[in-house]
């Protein structure tokens, strides 16, 4: 509902809904995104990945693109065409993943700012991904870091189990 009185105002910390009428108390909303926590506590527990690590990691998120042209020459057929496809899949898995993170987080944001919009209900309930739709937001914007993208591809068995005990 439309309400004159009232000012919304976004800043790096969080969301201000002021009013002018004296009878309402301005509210400030901080965000919180439990992905963006939890990428806090990882930091300090994992550093970097070692070299094997970092190869599986890299072949599966950058396909071929993560060899170099002489690595690329002394690959079979079978293996291009396994790296490739494994990196394809990994893309969609990804794109649903990320499309699924952004919506939680902005149906999160529209339920608070419009608890009693019979709209943004049915824009709540709308989860399906389309195929073809490819999620735009960078993992940055999502806070993910590289070890929680691992930690996906552990999920979703894409990567071994023991994988952050590789050496």
């Amino acid at each position: 509902m439309y309400n004159p009185q009232k000012t919304i105002t976004c800043s790096s910390k969080g969301i201000i809904v002021n009013y002018l009428s004296k009878k309402q108390v301005s509210i400030f909303m901080p965000y919180k995104n439990s992905v963006i926590e939890d990428r806090k506590i990882n930091q300090s527990v994992r550093k970097d990945f070692n070299a094997e690590q970092h190869k599986m990691y890299s072949l599966l998120i950058h396909g071929l693109k993560a060899l170099t042209e002489e690595e690329i020459k002394d690959l079979s057929v079978k293996d291009k065409v396994l790296i490739q496809t494994n990196h394809i899949k990994v893309q969609k898995a990804l794109n649903i993943w990320k499309h699924e993170l952004s919506h939680n987080i902005s149906s999160s944001f529209l339920e608070k700012m419009f608890p009693h919009s019979k709209l943004v209900r049915n824009v709540v309930k709308m989860v399906d991904c389309e195929d073809d739709f490819v999620n735009t937001c960078t993992f940055k914007q999502l806070g993910l870091d590289k070890f929680k993208i691992a930690e996906k591809l552990i999920e979703l068995k894409f990567l071994p189990n023991d994988f952050f005990e590789l050496k």
